[in-house]
């Protein structure tokens, strides 16, 4: 009895390895990004509203992940009105940073007898004032991985792609 349940674990294990290996074999291969002599300006855009959990540690992941410079990359945090301290700890943590590709705005009241719902109007704030030739917008609880910012920029650039989302 033993030794016929070990052959058809056996049997088993060799049918699901041989479809694992197809399914392996016919998965789509992911090009391989070429790089760029030099990366494109980006703006990263984050609107605030209510993160005071989340909105260091954010600024924190992006800034940590990559490299380029002032004259590359700029961070613009928007407060949209917040009720709490979400403001205040931006602020602070961008004194304590001290780093140039890091501004924190705050968000202008929505314009009277307009109507503008969720987080676009703070968008469209640091939007307007970016003058970079790619524009990436993050939600606060966003955490990135070191490199993310060039990847995204390369993928774009490589795909000849205007908007990309993930």
């Amino acid at each position: 009895m033993l030794l016929a349940l070990s052959i058809v674990s056996l049997i088993a294990i060799a049918i699901y390895c041989i479809k694992l290996r197809r399914i392996f074999r016919n998965a789509p291969e992911l090009p391989v990004l070429a790089a760029l002599e030099e990366i494109p300006t980006v703006t990263v855009i984050v609107p605030a509203y209510n993160e005071t959990a989340n909105i260091q540690d954010c600024i924190a992941s992006i800034l940590d992940s990559s490299n380029l410079g002032v004259d590359r990359l700029q961070v613009s945090i928007v407060d949209d009105g917040s009720t709490d301290d979400t403001l205040e700890i931006a602020q602070t943590f961008a004194r304590t940073r001290n780093d140039d590709r890091l501004q924190v705005i705050p968000g202008k009241p929505r314009p009277e007898g307009e109507t503008w719902v969720g987080k676009n109007w703070a968008v469209t704030q640091a939007a307007e004032i970016a003058q970079s030739e790619f524009i990436l917008f993050l939600d606060a609880d966003v955490r990135l991985e070191t490199g993310a910012i060039e990847t995204a920029v390369r993928a774009a650039v490589n795909g000849q792609i205007d908007l990309l989302t993930g």
